[in-house]
């Protein structure tokens, strides 16, 4: 018995230390964040409370193609084209390197407060969710990271509504050019 007793005491022992230690989520969610900095190109879409859909594609590291309703928006290094209405125009902001992805604004800060709230199910697909508040007078956010480490949905209450983001097509082959 007593043997028996300190079999499953050495076992239970040898269990945990094979485990992987769990990471707190604050850890998590920049991990995520920085594995999406890291990916060569992925594709963005969003439906805010009010207005229009948001589409997008990125190639990191700041090289973005926008579709906000009726508005085309490109970013190639420090230039920007927009079209609204038909024709394109251009911009270049000198001196001004953009060099950071879309996403980098979501990434949590030093004040943010990050919970794990465990797996989670969204569209049949088993997500590991965390909540995640950049400031305290900041909408708190819901962050949906799947099995490859990657954040895939972010979900966003704020007081005119929902805003729900979709992060997906990861290191897929995309080009941005300019249009003019």
């Amino acid at each position: 018995m007593i043997v028996k007793k300190r079999l499953t005491v050495i076992l239970a022992l040898v269990v945990l230390a094979m485990a992987p230690a769990l990471a707190d989520p604050m850890s998590d969610v920049k991990a995520a964040f920085a594995k999406l900095a890291a990916a060569k190109t992925y594709k963005i879409s969003a439906t805010p409370p009010s207005g229009p859909a948001v589409k997008g594609e990125v190639v990191n590291p700041g090289d973005s193609h926008m579709t906000i309703g009726p508005m085309e928006i490109i970013i190639i290094g420090n230039t920007t084209y927009t079209k609204m209405g038909g024709s394109w125009a251009k911009q270049t902001a000198s001196g001004i390197s953009n060099g950071e992805s879309p996403m980098a604004l979501a990434t949590p800060g030093p004040d943010a407060v990050v919970r794990d709230l465990g797996a989670k199910t969204v569209g049949g697909v088993s997500l590991h969710a965390y909540s995640m508040q950049k400031t305290a007078s900041a909408p708190v956010a819901t962050v949906y990271i799947d099995g490859n480490g990657l954040p895939v949905r972010i979900e966003s209450a704020a007081a005119r509504g929902n805003m729900v983001m979709q992060l997906s097509d990861f290191n897929a082959p995309i080009t941005i050019v300019a249009p003019i």
